[in-house]
């Protein structure tokens, strides 16, 4: 059996998210949702109680992580007007948009008028972390703004993750570096939601658990596509990929009918060995760890993977899957009959690509092909 997925990123996402600072950022559908738990020890605020008298209580009150110590409130800048949310991560914070101010709004969507929360997190070091509301029971979209400064444009919109109708986004902070976290419905939707912060594991090979997960260096699997040893790869799956490459660059050549879309001969993809890295990372991540989708079971999408690995190239940035083919050829035909797959490969605007082949003995398909593209190495 042979599965196949598509994905891509348009150019007005900047930097590694679904979409990226805002401007160009639609309100999309899907059919599915992915729970987030704090399962690892962060702290977890209930607001399922009378929205008023527990934010009395967050006022004065420190929160508590699982193993009794108390973690700080995030400290409010002057007249800020947000829910003080504790310093710790990871973490899940349960809430209510119903009955809240409809005043900010959120820059990725065209129309607004559903209620919002607002809160305030101060990032305890520097890193990468990852907010999200996944397991909220409604449509959401997710605004980051710097410091308590909702005037300014947001680092940050997101509505719809991938194959998700919650929102996640991605960011940078220094130590002591707060952020505003508003989270909004998708048109006038409102309902209960869980916000939830979690870190990336900066550093594969310090020896220390840098997002506090429980997972160190390359056994962590924000390390995957870092740890993955281009020069271990079997020769057999490199030439694999080479002629991934070929047929990629043959079908450009030709032109092709996508879906009732005719794409014209268009120029030849150079391979880029950087891209690579995240391309056979992904590839062997699916079959290890017993998955088929574009983003890995902790929430890394396909662009962060590939700015995991120092790739800087310009946008639009893209990526097909594909899994169960032994073949390159065999791959290559489900991708050219899938129109959105066959899209991505046509594309006139991509310039490179990275091929990624791996075999995993025990795994549901076995052999597992990622396609990742760019404007430019």
């Amino acid at each position: 059996m042979s599965k196949i997925r598509s994905r891509f990123r348009q150019s007005f996402v900047l930097i590694a998210s679904t979409c990226g600072l805002a401007a160009g950022c639609f309100g999309g559908s899907s059919n599915s949702s992915s729970d987030v738990s704090d399962d690892t020890g962060g702290a977890v605020q209930d607001l399922s109680a009378d929205l008023p008298t527990v934010l009395a209580d967050l006022s004065r009150t420190d929160s508590q992580a699982d193993d009794g110590s108390d973690v700080p409130l995030s400290v409010l800048p002057a007249g800020c007007d947000a829910i003080a949310l504790s310093t710790a991560f990871p973490q899940s914070f349960e809430g209510t948009t119903v009955g809240g101010s409809v005043e900010l709004g959120a820059e990725c969507q065209t129309t607004d008028s559903a209620p919002e929360r607002v809160h305030y997190w101060t990032a305890p070091s520097a890193g990468t972390y990852r907010f999200d509301t996944g397991g909220s029971s409604f449509d959401t979209v997710l605004s980051v703004y710097s410091g308590c400064d909702p005037s300014a444009s947001a680092l940050q919109c997101n509505d719809d993750a991938t194959n998700s109708l919650t929102s996640a986004v991605t960011v940078s902070l220094d130590a002591g570096e707060g952020v505003l976290l508003v989270v909004d419905g998708f048109g006038q939707e409102s309902g209960t939601y869980t916000l939830s912060i979690s870190g990336r594991e900066e550093d594969c090979s310090n020896s220390a658990d840098d997002d506090l997960d429980g997972a160190y260096d390359c056994d962590d699997s924000d390390c995957a596509v870092r740890c993955t040893d281009r020069e271990q790869w079997p020769e057999a799956w490199r030439q694999a990929e080479i002629e991934m490459l070929n047929l990629v660059n043959q079908n450009r050549r030709a032109g092709a009918n996508c879906g009732g879309d005719e794409y014209g001969p268009t120029v030849d993809l150079e391979l880029d060995t950087v891209i690579s890295q995240a391309s056979r990372g992904h590839s062997a991540d699916m079959g290890e760890r017993g998955y088929f989708e574009h983003d890995t079971p902790d929430g890394v999408t396909f662009d962060e993977r590939m700015t995991a690995v120092g790739f800087h190239g310009a946008s639009p940035w893209g990526e097909n899957i594909a899994a169960g083919s032994s073949t390159a050829a065999g791959a290559m035909q489900g991708l050219m009959n899938s129109p959105g797959h066959c899209r991505n490969i046509m594309d006139p605007s991509y310039r490179v690509m990275g091929v990624g082949y791996a075999v995993v003995e025990g795994s549901e398909y076995r052999h597992y092909w990622t396609q990742n593209f760019a404007g430019s190495h």
